[in-house]
């Protein structure tokens, strides 16, 4: 897969984060090339990594200076890669693990569907403590579907998806400014190219009661009303949608992990 690069973004998850590469490097036949962007970690090992993973994955780490969020580690990723000239970006998150032959069945998606730039998939959630599945994250699987209910939720897992580095060209780097900025980077892409998701977990990812999406819920939820604000085209779906996410955002954690396994939220 020498046109394609998977990109990395790690803060505070070493262990995490050899999880990830482990299911990359496990996966696949032929080394892949990976860019690991550290946001100023207190303990990051870089030469155990690359001494650990240099005969399994081409990769190629760097470290900002300093904790500057994920959003600004992820562009430092995405210019590495693009100056590198591949065809094909996928990401995932530190502690999130590839199924199997996730890089090849997208690749091969987008390449038999040349009008479509990014395509993600449905993700399992799963307890980094028992390792058990929590819930599954399952998406609508095409653009009109995709396009309708962002207007109510990211369709597509930061660690699910891949897409064509050209359309960097029109969009540009991550957006600094908001929480969620994985949702508001794709709901950019919807707004602006065809999309899918293949309905098929793809990704499994971790669901860590520490982690930054639970400890920060109400940041979150308002990041997301934001998002909705600035792009969603439907002024009916953007005013139900903003409701829906400040009424869900009054509910404590516990009662939505529990929803999550029956409705979509």
């Amino acid at each position: 897969m020498d046109d394609l690069a998977v990109l990395i973004p790690h803060f505070n998850n070493y262990t995490g984060l050899m999880r990830t590469l482990d299911s990359i490097a496990n996966d696949n036949s032929t080394k892949v090339n990976v860019f690991v962007i550290d946001d100023g970690s207190q303990e990051f090992d870089k030469e155990r990594l690359e001494d650990h993973y240099g005969s399994l994955l081409h990769l190629t780490i760097r470290s900002l200076n300093r904790n500057q969020g994920v959003a600004q580690a992820l562009n430092l990723g995405l210019e590495l890669i693009r100056n590198r000239s591949f065809a094909y970006i996928a990401r995932i998150d530190s502690g999130d693990e590839m199924m199997h032959n996730r890089l090849k069945k997208q690749k091969q998606f987008l390449t038999d569907n040349p009008g479509i730039s990014l395509v993600g998939s449905w993700v399992d959630f799963f307890d980094t403590e028992s390792n058990r599945s929590v819930f599954t994250y399952k998406v609508p699987e095409s653009h009109k579907e995709i396009k309708k209910a962002m207007n109510f939720q990211n369709c597509f897992g930061g660690s699910a998806v891949t897409f064509r580095t050209e359309i960097l060209d029109e969009i540009g780097p991550y957006p600094t400014e908001y929480f969620t900025e994985d949702y508001a980077y794709f709901y950019q892409i919807v707004n602006n190219f065809e999309t899918a998701n293949i309905p098929e977990v793809l990704t499994r990812c971790e669901l860590n009661p520490r982690g930054i999406t639970i400890k920060q819920r109400k940041a979150q939820f308002k990041s997301k009303i934001h998002v909705i604000s600035d792009f969603s085209k439907d002024p009916l779906l953007k005013r139900l949608g903003i409701i829906k996410n400040y009424l869900v955002g009054l509910f404590p954690h516990s009662v939505i992990k529990r929803l999550k396994k029956t409705f979509w939220l």
